[in-house]
């Protein structure tokens, strides 16, 4: 489901970043970086919880110098 901005619930949002199936969308009204259609709390879930970020301490371990 699509959303509009949080903050001031603009429909118009112009793409800023796109990566694994989502968007990062910047409101024309007002300025915030927002995801229209956010993964579910399962989807993030099994995201995080995947070895590439948590330890076997429990530790968040991921390396984002890549993403730089």
């Amino acid at each position: 489901m699509s959303q509009n901005c949080l903050l001031c619930q603009s429909h118009d949002g112009r793409l800023f970043f796109e990566d694994n199936g989502y968007e990062l969308r910047r409101c024309s009204g007002c300025g915030l970086l927002y995801v229209p259609d956010p993964p579910s709390s399962d989807q993030l879930q099994d995201m995080y919880d995947r070895e590439q970020w948590v330890g076997a301490d429990g530790e968040v371990t991921r390396d984002d110098t890549a993403y730089r």
